[in-house]
C-alpha cells in the first residue's frame, strides 16, 4: 500500500477512535464538573494530576520504541510485546505503591487520600491499556484501539455518570472511574490475545537493558513533558490555592486539551510515515513535515482568537454559572493552542529521525521553566499566574524546537507560514466581536468558522497545488508498518 492510502486510513481509523472516545470524554467531564461542583472538580483534578507525576514511570518510552521497532520489523513482535509487558507489570506495582506512599506524607484529609489511591489504580489500569494499544497500532490495527477506547469511555459515562446521577459523592464517583479503567484493561487484553496470541512475560535481563538504553531519551522526555504539564495544579494546590480555584482552572484547562485532539490525530497517524520516509527520502520527509506544521497552525488561530472573545459564554454553557469566573483563566490558556499545534509535530519528529535526545534536553529545561515560573507566579497571582506559566514554558519549548529541528532539516519559515492566517484569523476575530451577544452562540461559531475558511481561500493561505503535491509526495513512498506519535496514549481518568 503506498503512503497516501495508509496515511489516509491510519488517520481516519485513528480520528473515528478518538473522535468518539474523546467526545464521550468531554461530555463525561462536562457532566462531572457540572455534578461534582468546583471545589470536588478541583479535589479530582488534583488527584489525576498528582498521580499523573508517579504513574509516567510506567512507561518509560517502551510504547513507543515497540511501535517504532516493531512497524519496521515484524519478527521482533513476539520478543518486545513479552518483554514489555512483564517490565510494564513491574513498573505498574511501583508505580501505585509511590502514589500511596506519597499522598500519605502529606497533610490531605483522610477522604483526599483515598480518592489519590483510587485514581492511581485508575491511570495504571489505563497505563496497561494503553500497551495493548501499542500492540495494535505496531501491526496497524487502529479499529482495535477505537473499539478499545471507545468501550472505555462508554464504561465511564455508565459507572462514573451513573453514581454522579444518582448523587453519590467524589469518593465512590473516583472508584467507579477506577473500575472503568479495569474493565477496559480486560477487553484490551482479550483482543490482544485473540488476533496476536497469548501474552506471556518474558524476563530477558540482556535485553531489558538494551531496551532501557534505547528508551532511555523517550523515558525522560516523557517524565519532563508530563511534569511540566501536571506540576501546575499540583503547586497550585500546595502553595494555597483553594479547590474552587483548582476546579476553574482545571476546568478551563481541560478546553484547551479538547482542542489538542487535532494535533494528535494528524501527526498520530503520519508518525509511521515520518519514520519510514527518514530512511528512504529524507527531502520529502521535510516538505511533508512544513506542509504538515503549515495547516496545523492555520488551524489553532481561529480556536485562539474565537476562544479568546468568547470565553466567558463558552465556560457558562459548557460548565454553568458557577464556573464563570474561570473565563479569564481560559482566556490566558488558549493560547497555548499554536504553541501545542507546532510543537508536537516537532517533538514527534525528532523521534521519527532517532534524534529523541533534543527531546530530552527541551523537555528537560521545560521543567526548570515553568516550575520556577510558578513558583514565581502562583504566589502573586494565583491560578491566572499558572496559566502564564504554562503559555511561557510551551513558547520556550517551541523555541528549542525549532533550533533542533532547524539543525537537521533547516529553518522552519514560521513567520512566512502564519502571516496570511493571522491575517484571516484578525479579521475574523473582529466579526466575532460585533456578533457577540447580538446572536446565538452557536451561530457566532459557525459564521465565524464560515468567514475564516473564506479569508483563507482569499489570502491564499490554503493552496490547492500545495495540497496536490502532498498527496504526490505521500503516494510514492514505501511500504511498511506504522503507530502513533509518542505520548499518545490514553489521557486517564478525565
Amino acid at each position: 500500500m503506498s503512503l497516501a492510502p495508509r496515511a489516509g486510513r491510519n488517520i481516519s481509523l485513528k480520528f473515528l477512535g478518538e473522535a468518539l472516545s474523546r467526545a464521550l470524554a468531554v461530555v463525561f467531564v462536562f457532566y462531572a464538573a457540572r455534578k461534582l461542583g468546583a471545589e470536588d472538580f478541583g479535589r479530582y483534578s488534583f488527584a489525576v494530576s498528582f498521580a499523573f507525576l508517579f504513574v509516567i514511570l510506567t512507561d518509560l518510552g517502551l510504547n513507543t520504541l515497540l511501535i517504532r521497532d516493531v512497524s519496521r520489523e515484524r519478527a521482533l513482535a513476539e520478543r518486545y510485546m513479552g518483554n514489555v509487558l512483564a517490565m510494564k507489570l513491574i513498573l505498574s506495582l511501583a508505580a501505585f505503591l509511590l502514589i500511596a506512599a506519597a499522598i500519605n506524607l502529606t497533610a490531605y484529609p483522610p477522604l483526599m487520600v483515598r480518592v489519590v489511591c483510587l485514581t492511581g489504580l485508575a491511570l495504571v489500569f489505563s497505563a496497561l491499556t494503553d500497551y495493548m494499544a501499542a500492540i495494535f497500532n505496531a501491526f496497524e490495527r487502529m479499529e482495535l484501539e477505537a473499539l478499545v477506547k471507545t468501550a472505555n469511555r462508554l464504561f465511564m459515562v455508565v459507572l462514573g455518570g451513573g453514581v454522579l446521577f444518582m448523587g453519590r459523592g467524589l469518593e465512590l464517583f473516583a472508584a467507579a472511574v477506577a473500575a472503568a479503567h479495569g474493565a477496559a484493561l480486560i477487553l484490551a487484553a482479550r483482543l490482544a490475545s485473540r488476533r496476536f496470541g497469548a501474552l506471556r512475560p518474558r524476563m530477558e535481563r540482556r535485553f531489558w537493558r538494551e531496551l532501557l538504553r534505547s528508551a532511555l531519551p523517550l523515558a525522560l522526555s516523557s517524565v519532563f513533558m508530563v511534569v511540566y504539564y501536571r506540576i501546575d495544579v499540583v503547586m497550585l494546590s500546595l502553595m494555597g490555592g483553594g479547590d474552587g480555584e483548582l476546579g476553574l482552572y482545571s476546568a478551563a484547562y481541560k478546553l484547551v486539551d479538547t482542542a489538542s485532539l487535532v494535533p494528535f490525530l494528524v501527526v498520530g497517524g503520519l508518525f509511521p510515515i515520518f519514520s519510514s520516509l527518514f530512511r528512504t527520502s529524507p527531502e520529502r520527509l521535510a516538505s511533508i513535515f512544513e506542509t504538515t506544521v503549515k495547516y496545523l497552525l492555520v488551524a489553532a488561530l481561529p480556536i485562539a482568537v474565537g476562544t479568546t472573545i468568547l470565553a466567558p459564554r463558552f465556560m457558562e454553557l459548557i460548565y454553568g454559572a458557577e464556573y464563570a469566573g474561570g473565563a479569564d483563566l481560559l482566556r490566558i490558556l488558549i493560547w497555548n493552542i499554536p504553541l501545542v499545534f507546532v510543537n508536537y509535530p516537532m517533538l514527534n519528529l525528532l523521534v521519527a529521525v532517532e534524534r529523541q535526545r533534543n527531546n530530552v534536553i527541551s523537555t528537560g529545561l521545560c521543567v526548570v521553566v515553568n516550575i520556577s515560573l510558578n513558583a514565581l507566579l502562583i504566589p502573586a497571582h494565583g491560578a491566572a499566574g499558572a496559566a502564564a506559566a504554562t503559555v511561557a514554558t510551551d513558547a520556550a519549548l517551541l523555541a528549542m524546537n525549532c533550533l533542533f529541528v532547524r539543525k537537521y532539516f533547516g529553518k522552519i519559515p514560521l513567520a512566512a507560514l502564519s502571516y496570511r492566517p493571522v491575517a484571516a484569523a484578525a479579521l475574523m476575530g473582529v466579526a466575532v466581536v460585533r456578533l457577540d451577544g447580538a446572536v446565538a452562540l452557536p451561530v457566532t461559531v459557525a459564521a465565524a468558522a464560515a468567514l475564516y475558511t473564506a479569508l483563507a481561500a482569499v489570502f491564499g493561505v490554503v493552496s490547492a497545488g500545495e495540497i496536490r503535491g502532498l498527496k504526490s509526495a505521500l503516494g510514492r513512498g514505501p511500504r511498511g508498518g506504522g503507530g502513533p506519535a509518542p505520548g499518545g496514549g490514553d489521557s486517564g481518568p478525565l
